[in-house]
């Protein structure tokens, strides 16, 4: 079986175990060592004190400087997991590639691919409880969806239409258009239909519904132009009102507004941003750690 000798740790020194305010010899930072089936490579631990299992992350790796603080780190690149317990700025030796007993949230079993936990110094294998269908592909729309309105013309006056509808999520509104199902007959009517976010007027909504532009049926009219201010947090309420009307007489047609969950448009661009996984668990989680085969490898000398 190989001994965990490091052959610049000293004499009889586990590599793993390795934790001092300084390395033994020059140019050692960043060097790597592989020993049986395992590769580790030293570092200097900055920032905050580790613990043994703890993930840790690059906070610059040209000067092969770690941290388990993870909004200091360079974009959270996951590093290695810590061997031993380090102080801030001591320097040791992290696993790069192979199996170790790393600190684990939530459920794993054997074969799983393990990321690290954006909120802590774990591992943690990615939940799909979408039942939708995986793709290399993630669409522009995501979670785009149409809110439909039917309106009897001549029932319209100023005022609100549909007031302080609650959508319980983030959302952005890309476009709004009306689509006349029966033809306005008697000219000379007219209405502008606008939208606002919590009594805030969206910008370039406005809908102007005219007599003329509202027959034949099926004829669409289109919001003024590029939408601003269209954003509303998950408790905004969406408002539907009418202005500067002239009572139609006659004529129906759907209001359609097209929204964007961005509730869900975030979840998949953080799952699109979410880096490679680093490595495979070999068992489940028991008591906080789980074996994991961590296949990163090392940092090159050159960064």
């Amino acid at each position: 079986m190989a001994q965990k000798i490091a052959p610049h740790t000293g004499p009889g020194t586990d590599i793993e175990a390795f934790s001092d305010t300084a390395l033994p010899y020059p140019g050692q930072l960043g060097g790597v060592t592989e020993i049986g089936f395992k590769v580790y490579q030293a570092v200097k631990f900055v920032d905050a004190t580790v613990s043994q299992g703890d993930v840790v992350y690059w906070k610059d790796s040209a000067t092969f400087e770690v941290t388990p603080t993870i909004s200091n780190s360079s974009a959270a690149e996951v590093a290695g997991v810590a061997t031993a317990a380090q102080d801030a700025n001591d320097y040791g030796y992290i696993l790069v590639s192979g199996k170790y007993n790393t600190k684990a949230t939530g459920t794993l079993a054997r074969g799983d691919s393990v990321y690290a936990d954006s909120s802590n110094n774990r591992i943690v294998e990615l939940q799909d409880n979408s039942t939708g269908t995986a793709s290399n592909t993630i669409a522009a729309g995501v979670g785009s969806y149409n809110l439909t309105f039917q309106f009897d013309l001549a029932d319209i006056a100023d005022g609100d239409l549909v007031s302080d509808l609650l959508l319980n999520h983030k959302f952005k509104i890309i476009e709004s258009y009306f689509v006349a199902t029966e033809p306005v007959t008697t000219a000379s009517k007219a209405t502008t239909i606008s939208l606002d976010i919590d009594d805030v007027a969206v910008t370039n909504s406005a809908i102007a519904l005219t007599s003329a532009n509202c027959t034949p049926a099926g004829a669409k009219v289109q919001n003024a132009g590029a939408l601003a201010a269209n954003t509303g947090s998950a408790t905004a309420t969406l408002t539907i009102k009418a202005a500067s009307t002239t009572a139609f007489v006659e004529g129906k047609g759907v209001l359609v507004i097209c929204i964007q969950n961005m509730d869900t448009a975030d979840a998949v661009a953080s799952l699109a941003a979410r880096p490679r996984p680093v490595g495979v668990a070999l068992g489940s989680v028991s008591s906080g750690k789980a074996n994991v085969l961590w296949t990163l490898g090392p940092k090159t000398l050159a960064g």
